[in-house]
């Protein structure tokens, strides 16, 4: 929540600010101490009551509207007779003088969970990830699923993410948030640079960010491009600059969803929420089978639906049916072996379930345009 200053304005009559504090020999000064904790107590004024910083740190919580507002006490304050406050300690501990004739009452406990919600709504954490890929070649990623937001720009080619059910096209210039723990899988038809920084931030304000394509505007690439430059040239200070910059690149991109969403609604209906679920279950199913032979019947039951419902789905959601799509898998999982170059052309066909080298080498050129050999001699090239 905001902490605000103490002024006339700011507490639009709720309160007074005096210049100085009552006369110890007219109104008895008591001093009370406050520390952090999972709850405040919350008094109501009896008379009159005046209050004064003696040391810390201390908030002057008012009550009385839709939310509690804060400020900072650091000047003296009168409290009429019925306001209901709490003081709590900015940091560790604090003091406050109490000047009343009459002890205000402690009425109840408060949550103080409010408290740290801070002014905005981005709680960065850190960066745990920071890394740069140029492939050459056509680029495959099987798929995963871990507790950090991950944050992929594209700076040259396009790659295709699949997360959720759902393949999304990331060109160039562009970026996409994906959100924690939702599966996704990567890959390029063609060469590609990308930028990953994983991170992590308990924020809920990224998700309505999260899992779609994002054209950058210059300044965010900009940022993008001095968070390189820092990774290239490490110092003492390097990690903490990538976390500055990756806290200036989300809130960019938050203000720029912001301006999305209230020209165009975002909300998917409830059905095609559903079939997104459904289409991630079922890639998900794929990358974990995709060393056997995966029989339609067997996906659409795997994921509950019939096969015609499910090659619906993977035609709206991935743009292809189901076979096809296991076929483009198998074969990005097979040129990636060849790439690791430590197995022969036969050993790979027969480990992703082909009859033969003949189909493999069939099903491979008329995927890619090249047969096996020719893809292998293209690497050492």
């Amino acid at each position: 929540m905001e902490l605000q200053n103490l002024t006339g304005a700011s507490l639009r009559g709720r309160a007074e600010i005096l210049p100085a504090p009552p006369e110890r020999t007219r109104v008895p000064a008591q001093k009370r101490q406050f520390t952090a904790g999972g709850t405040l107590t919350r008094f109501a004024v009896r008379g009159e009551l005046t209050l004064e910083y003696a040391s810390g740190m201390p908030v002057l919580i008012l009550y009385g509207g839709k939310e509690p507002e804060l400020f900072y006490l650091d000047r003296v304050v009168r409290l009429p007779e019925g306001t209901r406050f709490s003081i709590a300690p900015l940091v560790d501990g604090c003091e406050v003088l109490f000047f009343a004739a009459e002890e205000p009452a402690a009425e109840d406990t408060v949550d103080a969970a409010f408290l740290a919600e801070g002014g905005g709504g981005l709680a960065f954490g850190a960066v745990h990830s920071f890394f740069y890929q140029e492939s050459a070649q056509s680029f495959y990623f099987r798929g995963e699923r871990h507790e950090p937001f991950e944050l992929v720009y594209v700076d040259r080619g396009e790659l295709y993410n699949v997360v959720n059910g759902r393949s999304c096209r990331v060109g160039q210039q562009c970026a996409m948030l994906v959100g924690p723990n939702d599966w996704h899988m990567q890959y390029s038809e063609a060469p590609v640079s990308f930028l990953t920084v994983s991170f992590s931030a308990s924020a809920g304000c990224l998700r309505p960010i999260c899992n779609r394509p994002m054209q950058l505007p210059p300044r965010v690439r900009a940022l993008i491009g001095e968070m390189l430059r820092e990774h290239e040239q490490p110092d003492a200070f390097a990690r903490d600059m990538l976390c500055a910059l990756m806290q200036l690149v989300l809130v960019a991109l938050l203000r720029a969803g912001e301006e999305d969403r209230s020209a165009r609604a975002r909300t998917l209906p409830a059905t095609a929420a559903a079939g997104s679920r459904i289409v991630d279950d079922a890639v998900q199913y794929i990358a974990g089978h995709i060393r056997s032979e995966i029989r339609l019947q067997e996906l659409a039951a795997a994921v509950h639906v019939s096969v015609p419902h499910l090659c619906s789905l993977f035609r709206t959601q991935l743009g292809m049916p189901p076979g096809r799509y296991i076929t483009k898998i198998r074969l990005e999982e097979c040129k990636a072996r060849m790439r690791e170059g430590r197995e022969a052309i036969g050993q790979i066909a027969a480990e992703f379930g082909f009859s033969s080298v003949q189909q493999f080498s069939r099903r491979f050129r008329s995927a890619l345009g090249v047969t096996p050999s020719e893809y292998v001699r293209s690497l050492r090239e």
